[in-house]
């Protein structure tokens, strides 16, 4: 594997001097983002909508929650076409919080993504370390997190190739 396409973790929440929100660290590296998806739900992205509408009428509510469950097999068909609809009303299977919320992941992903839970206070990030800018490479070596020596030392060559770090001595300018 490429060093440029390790994947790095960032956190943003509460942190710094004052303990403010929008406080970004350098987590971990390796981890794809379906890694930090423990306390999230998948579901369709349409699913709570289209599930509201026909919540008056039990019997067609039950037959839609099995066939969301079975993702729509065959067997499904039927009642859909009644109602309008396809798997394709559904959307795309999202993540979403506790109370049905997106977080802005879909599940179909391509191991880099953000979870974000409420805007300010609790948002992971996983990205390519080819995407990282001069305040990620910096963030990553003031870690105390554990960073490979292939990513300290990629992190060091890019900030020497910014001007702002002298890779021979490790000397910051």
């Amino acid at each position: 594997m490429e060093i440029e396409s390790t994947l790095i973790t960032f956190h943003t929440g509460r942190g710094g001097r004052f303990n403010n929100s929008g406080f970004r660290s350098y987590c971990d590296q390796d981890q794809e983002i379906d890694y930090y998806t423990d306390d999230l739900f998948v579901n369709y992205e349409n699913q709570f909508k289209i599930l509201k509408e026909y919540k008056k009428y039990d019997n067609i509510l039950s037959a839609l929650h099995e066939a969301i469950e079975c993702d729509f097999s065959s067997n499904h068909e039927k009642i859909l076409i009644r109602l309008g609809l396809t798997a394709e009303s559904f959307g795309k299977k999202v993540y979403q919080d506790s109370s049905g919320n997106p977080v802005g992941l879909d599940c179909d992903n391509d191991g880099t993504g953000s979870i974000n839970i409420d805007n300010d206070y609790n948002t992971t990030t996983v990205v390519r370390l080819s995407e990282c800018d001069e305040a990620d490479f910096r963030m990553i070596l003031d870690s105390t997190n554990w960073k490979s020596g292939r990513v300290e030392g990629y992190c060091k060559k890019q900030l020497a190739e910014m001007g702002v770090y002298d890779y021979e001595d490790g000397i910051e300018d």
